[in-house]
């Protein structure tokens, strides 16, 4: 074999790569007894930090990063997706979910991605499988600590401190290589089982883990928004708000009536012009589970919005548009429970929360 040949084939070999985390703004799963998860649907994304690879079958070469933060982090996000063959993130599915809602995604990235959260989940095979989370996954492959904590805090990026989403990529990264390595994939211990576990990986495994065949979740996870998608047309004659599950950007049409809260917001100062239709359902996204399937019911149905569904739509608005006054005002909130002097910063930020939503109300009651 010639050198040109050996030199074309080695390029070939090499194999893109991209390693993806998501942070929420709001949404994220709440804890505690009693409390029942969000789902990812309800989640709002507010940034994403992406990992460039290659892979040749026996190493990765990391050739860059990326953090999209800003406006329409969904659509960029998915941009830069596009040009991987193979999309990797930890929980990737979940995070998916999140961003159909605001942005359709596409077919070929959906059917790229392959999510070690679900192939942990598979290899433990319990129903409660405890201890697959990113921060044990690495701690029992790697043995270095995470430093973004595992459970989100129920109030937004309160918990979520400085830790970079670039830093979480960079790990999956590393756990996905070392799988790979080793053909073996360990998890932390769980409430039934007092110690950490492992299992090998098959060649069917390695397989998904590379892309070269579809994952079983990510065929399940097709199917339901094939489903979805069908179901599109029945919306309009329904009595019942249907669940947020039934409900992404792709079966929505242009969401005129937010459109129009949007402009008068903006004609009062409050809020900038000319958002784009991504922004203006991610405000939906801000609001909670409830609310947020009745506001895009009533998109899909052609109804108007009722009052009090308009004057929350309307505070969604300012605040998804105000991400740093709210990124304080809830960070501060959370100081509250082991500071006492956080509490004249909250009364402060409190007071002028309370003003701007009092200017949205005077601006929407004239409705």
């Amino acid at each position: 074999m010639g050198k040109g040949r050996r030199a074309r084939r080695a390029r070939a070999e090499h194999v893109p790569v991209v390693f993806c985390d998501l942070d929420y703004d709001r949404g994220s799963r709440p804890f505690g007894r009693g409390v029942a998860p969000a789902p990812p649907e309800g989640w709002a994304v507010g940034r994403a930090g992406l990992v460039y690879a290659s892979w040749d079958g026996r190493r990765m070469l990391v050739t860059g990063d990326e953090l999209i933060e800003g406006p329409q982090v969904a659509s960029r996000f998915l941009q830069r997706l596009a040009g991987g063959t193979v999309v990797i993130g930890h929980g990737l599915l979940n995070d998916l979910r999140a961003v159909d809602m605001v942005s359709t995604v596409p077919d070929a990235v959906a059917r790229a991605a392959v999510d070690t959260l679900a192939l942990a989940h598979r290899l433990r095979g319990t129903f409660y499988p405890a201890g697959c989370n990113l921060s044990d996954l690495v701690w029992e492959n790697l043995g270095v600590p995470r430093r973004k904590p595992h459970f989100p805090d129920r109030w937004g990026p309160a918990q979520r401190g400085t830790a970079d989403p670039r830093d979480d990529a960079h790990l999956v990264a590393r756990l996905w290589e070392c799988a790979l390595r080793s053909r073996r994939l360990a998890w932390g211990a769980g409430a039934s089982t007092k110690r950490a576990r492992s299992a090998d990986l098959t060649g069917e495994h390695v397989a998904h883990l590379t892309g070269k065949q579809l994952q079983p979740e990510v065929e399940r996870w097709q199917s339901r928004r094939t489903r979805i998608m069908a179901r599109a047309t029945a919306w309009t004659g329904c009595a019942d708000v249907p669940p947020l599950t039934s409900l992404p950007a792709g079966c929505l049409p242009a969401p005129a009536v937010i459109r129009d809260l949007a402009e008068r917001l903006h004609q009062a100062a409050l809020i900038p012009g000319d958002l784009p239709d991504e922004q203006l359902l991610t405000a939906c996204q801000w609001m909670g589970v409830g609310q947020n399937a009745e506001a895009r019911y009533r998109i899909a149905a052609g109804r108007p919005l009722t009052q009090t569904l308009r004057l929350r739509l309307g505070q969604a608005l300012w605040e998804s548009t105000h991400v740093p006054f709210m990124h304080e005002f809830l960070s501060t909130r959370r100081l509250c429970r082991t500071s006492a002097s956080a509490y004249r910063t909250l009364d402060r930020l409190t007071s002028q929360l309370q003003q701007q939503r009092a200017r949205v109300a005077s601006v929407l009651d004239r409705l």
